[in-house]
């Protein structure tokens, strides 16, 4: 069991695992060029990663529910907060495209909330092997955006 909880969590992985409580407050304008954005979205990626990692992970199948759901929040809170930033214009498509993957991975973990509350173990396990894919391939994509931070799995 603890093996499908651990790899449910590397779905955030590309995200940062979680939530975070930074500020996005003025440097999260492109007007100061690359470092004011790519510094706010590390910082909230990093963040992110901290709260994501201090999550008690579900000791048996009747807690996996209930963390898979924990991550959901904290993983949608930090994407929210990732959308709020508005970067450069030479890396505004890569960092939509990026925003798009990690959404992407949230649909997945939150069909994953749902067949974890339905008990459908042979599902959840089928739905964390696919998120696999779409963590390497937000994980690629962060790169491309030259976060360093959000690009590391975490």
């Amino acid at each position: 069991m603890p093996a499908i909880a651990c790899s449910a969590a590397l779905m955030l992985a590309g995200c940062g695992g979680g939530s975070s409580s930074v500020s996005t407050g003025a440097g999260a304008s492109a007007a100061g060029g690359n470092g004011p954005f790519l510094a706010d979205a590390d910082a909230i990626c990093s963040q992110a990663q901290k709260t994501g990692s201090a999550l008690t992970p579900a000791r048996n199948e009747s807690e996996l529910a209930a963390f898979l759901d924990r991550e959901l929040i904290l993983g949608r809170n930090e994407v929210n907060k990732l959308s709020a930033l508005h970067p450069p214009s030479d890396k505004a498509a890569a960092y939509r495209i990026w925003l798009e993957s990690l959404n992407q991975t949230l649909g997945e973990l939150g069909a994953t909330v749902v067949a974890a509350k339905d008990q459908k173990t042979e599902e959840v396990n089928a739905l964390v092997r696919e998120a696999g894919g779409f963590d390497e391939r937000s994980l690629t994509r962060a790169k491309e955006v030259g976060l360093t931070t959000c690009a590391k799995a975490g």
